[in-house]
Formats: structure tokens, C-alpha cells, sequence
């Protein structure tokens, strides 16, 4: 958080330092720019969202899958699954898992990839537009190639400090969720809280029994 809210301050002085001469040349210009860096934070936002969503369902996943690859790999486990035959049954539910893992990972990523194929063309807009103005400027409006110069490095100044304010502001709502899922765990009421307080009563009498159970070992009818 406090590294976010630095990037955030950083990039405030930078916009400071550079709209004027911007704005002196034509606000037009800014109006222009900030609708660029506007459409790459709604993208952004996407991604974001669809990330933190993908996070989450892939450790849901990602614990039942070492569950099982603790099942095949802790050795007090090898006697039980060489007598049962067990081991065909873990690795099918291991690989399955690793397969939709495998599937998820690869949705997420298309998706993401869709959506940054929208910032970088926005990026490239406003390359072309800076430039483009610029060269109008020179031809059509006799400005000077130093002006021209620090325009240039003013627009991109600018532009780069609005999408890290962007980007900083994403990362701090992105924090803000898993902080969230911390404070909804720790809100949950304990069992212990919750327990009843009757306990199982035992007399001389008392009796346990199994009825109707049965147990053979593998390839055996007894």
C-alpha cells in the first residue's frame, strides 16, 4: 500500500510539472490524452477483475491438487496404495486436476491478452496523435523544432504519469479485495464459540457394535 500511494504522489508532481506546457500549446491536447488513459483503466479494470477471480479459483483447485499429490508422494501412504491397487485412482484424479488447472490458466491468459491488444492500440493512438500534432504544429503553425521537442516529451511525461496513477490505483483496489477475504475469515464465528456442550454419557452397559459390515482384501472372495 504505501509503495502504491508513492507511485500515486510521484505521478501527481509529474502531471503538475508538464500540463502547463501542454496547456500552453493546446488543452485540446489533454482532453484527448486523458480519454486514452481513461479507456486503458477501464480495460485494466478488466484484467484486474478477471485475475483476482482466476486467483481464486485456482486455489481452490491448487489445494485439492497437492492434497492429492501428498496421497502419492508421502511415503506412509505406499502400503495402503500398493495393497488397494490404489495408485491408477490418484493419478487420474491428479492429472485431472492438473488438466483443468492447465485449461483455466490458459482461458485466463487468451482473455487477458484480448483485452491488452486494446492497450496497445490505445498506446500506439496516442503515440501517432503526439507525433502528429506536433509535425502540424511545425508545418502549419511555425513552431519552433525545440518546442516541438519538449511537447513531445511533455505529452509523453504526461500520459505516463496518468496510467500510473491508474495502475496504482488498481493495485491499491486489488489489495483492498484480499484485505476483504482476511477480514471476512477473521469475522467468521469459531466452532469452539459455537459448540454445543452435551458430551456422550458411557455406563458399564453401554455397548458399541457394527452391524452388516464387511471388508476383503483385493483379488480375494473371503
Amino acid at each position: 500500500m504505501l509503495n502504491n500511494l508513492i507511485r500515486l504522489l510521484r505521478a501527481l508532481i509529474g502531471i503538475v510539472s508538464v500540463v502547463s506546457i501542454i496547456a500552453y500549446l493546446n488543452p485540446i491536447v489533454i482532453l484527448i490524452l486523458v480519454l486514452i488513459v481513461a479507456i486503458n483503466y477501464v480495460v485494466n479494470q478488466k484484467i484486474s477483475k478477471v485475475i483476482y477471480k482466476h486467483g481464486v479459483d485456482r486455489s481452490m483447485k491448487s489445494h485439492v491438487l497437492w492434497s492429492e499429490f501428498g496421497n502419492l508422494s508421502d511415503p506412509s501412504f505406499g502400503k495402503e496404495i500398493r495393497l488397494f491397487s490404489l495408485q491408477d485412482f490418484f493419478l487420474k484424479r491428479y492429472i485431472s486436476i492438473g488438466r483443468e488447472l492447465d485449461d483455466m490458466e490458459f482461458s485466463k491468459n487468451k482473455y487477458v491478452a484480448k483485452l491488452q491488444s486494446i492497450t496497445s492500440i490505445t498506446s500506439f493512438m496516442q503515440q501517432a496523435f503526439l507525433y502528429l500534432f506536433a509535425i502540424w504544429e511545425v508545418l502549419f503553425r511555425e513552431l519552433a523544432i525545440g518546442s516541438m521537442t519538449i511537447f513531445m516529451s511533455a505529452g509523453d511525461q504526461f500520459a505516463s504519469s496518468l496510467n500510473e496513477i491508474s495502475k496504482a490505483y488498481l493495485d491499491i483496489s486489488s489489495y483492498c479485495l484480499h484485505v476483504k477475504e482476511i477480514r471476512d475469515f477473521r469475522s467468521m464465528p469459531s466452532m469452539k464459540e459455537n459448540g454445543g456442550t452435551k458430551v456422550p454419557f458411557f455406563s458399564q452397559d453401554s455397548v458399541i457394535e457394527f452391524r452388516n459390515v464387511s471388508f476383503k482384501y483385493p483379488g480375494c472372495e473371503n
